[in-house]
């Protein structure tokens, strides 16, 4: 596993465990990874199966960021996402480190 590899699944692990033990609904716990998922979750380190999916998902939190404060304690707003399409991005995330998970095994 390389550098980036091992980066990639850490970071992926750490955010699905936040997403886990966050209090809110789906969209909330998304909300709460926003950032995290955009600046440290890179596309060119996740499995190919998976790749488009979440290339959406970055360009989907990146639209609700533009001329927004670069801050990281700024919360993040979500619009126009129903709790549904939220649990599907939690799932994919969850499915990718699963994957990768089955892959080392």
């Amino acid at each position: 596993m390389s550098n980036t590899d091992h980066y990639f699944m850490l970071k992926l692990s750490e955010i699905n465990y936040r997403i886990t033990v966050h209090e809110g609904n789906p969209i909330e716990q998304l909300e709460s990874q926003s950032r995290k998922i955009l600046f440290h979750i890179l596309p060119s380190a996740c499995p190919e199966r998976y790749k488009d999916q979440l290339i959406e998902l970055r360009n989907f939190i990146s639209d609700h960021l533009k001329n927004k404060e670069p801050l990281e304690n700024v919360p993040v707003k979500l619009r126009n996402i129903t709790e549904e399409q939220a649990e599907n991005y939690i799932k994919l995330l969850k499915a990718i480190e699963n994957h990768i998970d089955y892959e080392l095994e």
